[in-house]
This record gives C-alpha cells, structure tokens and sequence, in this order.
C-alpha cells in the first residue's frame, strides 16, 4: 500500500488480487473512495492493479 497526498488530493496506491467480478471491484472502488472523501474531507483516489497470482509481483521491504 502506498500512501500519497499532492495537493489537496490522497492517492492510496495498492495491489489487488483477481478474485471478485469487474463489477464488484468497480463498485467497492467508488465506494471507499466517497466513504474516505467523506471521512478526510478531501479528495481521496484509489489507483487499484488487479494482479493474477501472488507470484507475479516483486515485493521490496524498505
């Protein structure tokens, strides 16, 4: 998870395994994104990448 804020806009940045619907992750995007903008009381954007497998993604601990 990665955590940004430019301006007055929070980016959380993270990864997503492949497991529900297209649909399904579209709505529970939108949904945290209003649920934190309201919360915060600021605009919050989720940049989402949906992965296959564990395998396929290169961790690096800092």
């Amino acid at each position: 998870v990665i955590i940004k804020r430019q301006c007055n806009v929070i980016r959380v940045a993270f990864l997503l395994l492949k497991r529900i619907s297209p649909g399904e992750t579209s709505f529970l995007i939108g949904y945290t994104e209003e649920m934190l903008s309201l919360i915060l009381r600021c605009v919050v954007k989720l940049e989402v990448q949906l992965v296959i497998s564990k395998n396929d993604v290169i961790f690096r601990y800092v």
